[in-house]
């Protein structure tokens, strides 16, 4: 064998070969900001240091504009990653949106969101105790009209009853069964409010959404879940008209 081919032969296999196992390093870019900043002071602020790392890529620290950027290699595009958020007092607000965001190659940067060590926690309680008083208060209240089982106050809060669930009432054991639902109901909706509220970023909520959160924090709960679910009609309305149009055209 002639060995000058034998060696060209030879190196166009091994470059093939490199070409087809080498993979290139994909980026995925992101900033680090503080909950509700925006909301509180009209001016978003940022995580200056923050300790960013995923699994097969060089760690890196978010810089005064709280920014970042991973890079991956041997990852494939559209790969989701783990990715582990850290500063010293400090805690990750967005845990479960960053575990479904963190797509590598994606085009838009990954927010991660952070408040103070603790005070998740303490917001989650703040929220709770506001949504328990405004439930108990409703609940003792209207128990103490049904209790009387006659007069203007019991109709009134009869009607509303009737109204609020949807459901006839033909005796006091119905309306006081039907009240004793709407508190139930009401206790599980505002503990879902309480979480929600706790780990979102209102900076990023529309105007509708952050009256919402201050009816919340006045105790006016059902307000608040009066306003939520407008916002979520006119969200499912936006995304049904959106579908129509591209069936339209398509």
């Amino acid at each position: 064998m002639n060995c000058k081919y034998f060696i060209y032969d030879t190196a166009f296999l091994l470059g093939i070969f490199g070409n087809c196992t080498a993979q290139n390093d994909i980026s995925l870019s992101g900033v680090v900001v503080i909950q509700n900043s925006k909301y509180a002071t009209g001016k978003t602020e940022y995580v200056v240091g923050a300790s960013i790392r995923s699994i097969a890529s060089t760690p890196t620290t978010s810089d005064s504009k709280g920014e970042f950027t991973l890079v991956f290699s041997d990852r494939p595009p559209g790969d989701v990653a783990r990715i582990i958020v850290a500063r010293q007092g400090y805690e990750l607000v967005n845990t479960k949106e960053l575990e479904a965001a963190s797509v590598i190659g994606r085009l838009s940067p990954l927010q991660a969101v952070m408040c103070k060590q603790g005070l998740l926690d303490e917001n989650r309680m703040i929220y709770y105790n506001v949504s328990d008083h405004f439930i108990k208060e409703k609940y003792n209240s209207r128990l103490k009209m049904l209790l009387q089982k006659k007069g203007e106050q019991y109709n009134r809060v009869v009607d509303s009853l009737q109204s609020e669930m949807s459901r006839q009432i033909k005796s006091n054991e119905d309306a006081l069964a039907l009240l004793d639902e709407q508190r139930k109901a009401f206790e599980k909706q505002s503990q879902e409010l309480s979480e929600k509220f706790a780990i979102t970023n209102l900076d990023d909520k529309s105007l509708s959404y952050q009256r919402a959160f201050k009816a919340f924090g006045q105790g006016s709960i059902d307000q608040a879940i009066a306003i939520l679910d407008s916002v979520d009609l006119e969200k499912r309305l936006t995304e049904r008209s959106a579908v129509t149009f591209a069936d339209k055209i398509s």
